[in-house]
């Protein structure tokens, strides 16, 4: 799943989440940089793979179109409304790591560890995914949380039908 795949679906990508405020969400301007950033490093990767195919003399697929290529829109929203856009849910990526101790609700331990059972926190609506032993030992790494993101999401579809 890259950036061009989600923006291709229809997903709207929005710049870094600057602060909260009610139901209105203020960004940062720094998503051009971020996409920027991450295209950088697809392209360095690939170039690595593809001086060790040339050099080792392994047998590679032929090259094919590749949608990461592509650029990606990003929307210049400074502010967002959450109630005026009739948005109910949001799906919030924090990386490799997360910080919560901004976060004004009773959704973390005396560690900063969010609080939940598999997955669903005390807050209703909140979920949580990507951390280890969230539902299973694979649970935060990169080939184990798309289990684990099925379940979330029929369990925010769920909410979403009552």
């Amino acid at each position: 799943m890259s950036l061009q795949s989600l923006a291709a679906s229809g997903v709207v990508r929005l710049p870094r989440l600057a602060a909260i405020a009610d139901e209105v969400l203020t960004f940062t301007s720094s998503a051009a940089d971020h996409i920027a950033f991450g295209d950088s490093g697809a392209a360095s990767l690939r170039k690595l793979m593809e001086d060790f195919i040339n050099r080792s003399g392994a047998s590679a697929p032929e090259d094919e179109p590749d949608a990461t290529e592509r650029s990606v829109a990003v929307a210049h929203i400074e502010t967002l409304d959450l109630r005026d856009a009739d948005i109910s849910t949001v799906v919030w990526c924090t990386g490799f790591g997360g910080d919560f101790s901004w976060i004004d609700l009773p959704v973390v331990d005396e560690l900063g560890r969010p609080l939940h059972e598999d997955g669903v926190s005390p807050v209703a609506g909140l979920f949580f995914m990507g951390f280890p032993w969230l539902m299973r030992r694979c649970s935060g790494i990169l080939f184990g949380f798309p289990g684990e993101a099925e379940v979330i999401a029929g369990r925010v579809a769920s909410g979403l039908a009552n």
